[in-house]
């Protein structure tokens, strides 16, 4: 009886102490699934997270088309509160037109296991212009590997459209501007002849030469025209246009004796052209080049709006600084040179 209660025991131990490290390691395996589990939650918040704090609009889809869960920026796109979108269809949100003709097709590609990306014009909230949007629908798998729906990510890309349309233009105004420099230098060689002999004809000529105005003027033309060359120079190098002392009264004088104005006569013969001129000299300091331009752009205008006739007239005058303040003008302590057309 003793022998056989001893062997009891110790078979009874025997099954304490194996039952004991079974339990053991189960309580090893249930740790490390805790462990495993919290790990999961963590990353799982850290996701939330992200999402919430993407300048994106992120949607989750389910196949039919229901929203399982937005994060804010899709909320602030649609101008809607999360009850309002999740639990509800795509039909809830958006028109018709836009899901046929936009969203549909890219969402029945993306279930068959594609990831699809497209630019389209986003509806907004309220009455708000629809924004340029880069959208991506990819697959969305769960954790078994079945794919269980669509994740809509949509990025509003209008600033970069405005960027890229901006660095477009600079990239015409600097291809302008290299043209506008080849043109300007090839036309210099040409001019050069043009500015140089009438000078070499008008030593040569006597002073009562019937021929002397008509050179005169095919010089001034030239030095007109090398003037506009020297604008192109300055468009290519994106510089400023120089500025020299001239008299306004003698830059009018000289575009009303041009062949300029005198073209515009030709084509308004019933309107009347004169100039009311101070007999004081009004110096500045600026472009006559460019001066001489806003004088003949005004006087075509206001030709132009006279079809039936009229009088156009241009004036300058002398002002002092009390007087231009009082029309709420700049002041100084020198006179200005006004002139009217």
């Amino acid at each position: 009886i003793l022998i056989l209660l001893l062997c009891g025991n110790l078979l009874l131990r025997h099954r304490v102490n194996l039952r004991t490290r079974e339990l053991s390691n189960a309580n090893q395996r249930l740790e490390a699934e805790v462990i495993e589990r919290q790990l999961a939650e963590e990353e799982l918040r850290k996701s939330v997270r992200v999402v919430a704090a993407s300048s994106d609009a992120i949607a989750l889809l389910d196949p039919r088309g229901v929203f399982q869960t937005v994060n804010p920026v899709y909320l602030e796109m649609l101008g809607k509160e999360s009850r309002a979108v999740i639990g509800h269809h795509l039909d809830d949100v958006y028109l018709p037109t836009f899901l046929e003709e936009t969203l549909i097709p890219s969402l029945y590609a993306c279930l068959e296991g594609r990831v699809v990306r497209f630019q389209a014009l986003w509806p907004h909230a309220g009455e708000a212009e629809p924004v340029d949007a880069e959208v991506t629908c990819s697959p969305y798998y769960n954790q078994e590997g079945r794919l269980d729906g669509v994740l809509l990510n949509i990025r509003d890309i209008t600033e970069n459209q405005k960027l890229a349309a901006q660095l477009k233009q600079a990239q015409k105004m600097e291809a302008i501007g290299t043209l506008a420099g080849g043109v300007a230098h090839d036309l210099n060689n040409i001019l050069s002849g043009l500015v140089g002999y009438p000078d070499m004809l008008l030593m040569d000529l006597p002073s009562d030469s019937p021929h002397l105005k008509s050179i005169r003027m095919i010089k001034s033309s030239g030095e007109r025209a090398a003037a506009i060359v020297q604008d192109l120079l300055t468009l290519a190098r994106r510089g400023v246009d120089q500025r020299m002392p001239l008299e306004l009264n003698t830059v009018i004088q000289d575009y009303l004796e041009s062949p300029e104005h005198q073209h515009t006569q030709q084509l308004h013969p019933h309107v009347v052209f004169r100039a009311d001129l101070a007999t004081e000299p009004l110096n500045l300091i600026g472009s006559g080049v460019h001066l001489a331009k806003t004088i003949m752009n005004l006087v075509n205008n206001g030709a132009e709006a006279m079809p039936d006739g009229g009088e156009l007239r241009l004036s300058t005058r002398q002002v002092d600084h009390l007087e231009v303040a009082d029309t709420n003008a700049a002041t100084g302590e020198h006179g200005y040179a006004r002139l009217e057309v």
